[in-house]
Order: C-alpha cells, then sequence, then structure tokens
C-alpha cells in the first residue's frame, strides 16, 4: 500500500490547527504507522506543519512521531503501545533522542520532545534535559516562522 504523503501532512496540519480529527483520519494514520511505511518516507517536497524538510531524517521521524502522538492523544494509545515502546527504545540511542543541535536534529528533537510529553510524560528527566537542550539553542540560528511557532508548541 502507498502512503498519500499529502494527506498525512494534512491531517497533521489540521490536527495542530485544530486539535480535531475523524474516526477515519485516525484509522488512515494508525495504517500508515502499523504497515511500517512512515520508516523511511523519501523526500516529498511537503511542508510539514510549514516547514519544508531537507533530509530523511527529519522527515521520516516527523511523519512516524507526529502520527503515533496524534494516534495517542486520541485514545489509541493501547492498541500503539507496542510500536510506543520500540520507538522509545530507538530514539534512547540517537543523537535527537537525547538532544541535538546540529542541522535538522535540533527540530527533530522537538519532534521528540512532543512525542515524549503525549506518550510518556512519566519520563520527566528525559523530558527535561530535552526541554534544556531545546531552550538553550532555540536562538542559535535564523529560523522560519513555521520552526519557531513548532519549538514553541514544544514548549
Amino acid at each position: 500500500m502507498e502512503t498519500d504523503i499529502k494527506a498525512l501532512n494534512q491531517i497533521i496540519t489540521d490536527f495542530e490547527n485544530s486539535r480535531e480529527i475523524s474516526a477515519t483520519e485516525l484509522d488512515l494514520l494508525e495504517t500508515a504507522v502499523c504497515s511500517g511505511t512512515l520508516y523511511g518516507i523519501s523526500k516529498s517536497g511537503y511542508p510539514l506543519l510549514g516547514m519544508r524538510a531537507k533530509t530523511k531524517l527529519f522527515e521520516s521521524n516527523f511523519y512516524l512521531l507526529e502520527a503515533v502522538r496524534i494516534l495517542a492523544l486520541n485514545g489509541r494509545m493501547n492498541r500503539m503501545q507496542i510500536i510506543i515502546d520500540k520507538i522509545i527504545e530507538g530514539l534512547r540511542g540517537k543523537c535527537f533522542g537525547r538532544f541535538c543541535a546540529v542541522g535538522e536534529c535540533y527540530e527533530t528533537s522537538v519532534c521528540v520532545l512532543r512525542f515524549l510529553r503525549a506518550v510518556s510524560p512519566a519520563e520527566t528527566e528525559w523530558i527535561s534535559k530535552m526541554e534544556e537542550g531545546i531552550i538553550q539553542h532555540r536562538n542559535d540560528r535564523v529560523r522560519t516562522k513555521a520552526v519557531r511557532r513548532y519549538i514553541e508548541s514544544a514548549l
């Protein structure tokens, strides 16, 4: 099954703007997550919440983490728990899972923070370290309005 990247992008953007999502949209996100199609989406060229991904690293992690976060926030946490556990295990070994300010790892770190707050709020030490790094480096370089808004939404 081929993932409709444009549709996924629209669902994520609409949820970010309104906090509303239909059962059909949740089903589409869940299917995309469970089928593994979000683990390596090639560059689509679509802006993600107004941000244009420059690397596969950011794009594929963004889609996966945001989709699972949205599913968890909308009553599908139990159905996603095995995937959430695997994602958390994988994040622990990545630079952006500990916080990284280099390139798009910074934005990916922001995505990780949003994900952790939604699916594992008990990870207070990890969340605090992510927040500290994001706050410390958020003004290191000029960022687009969309990136600044995304950072602020995480904090």
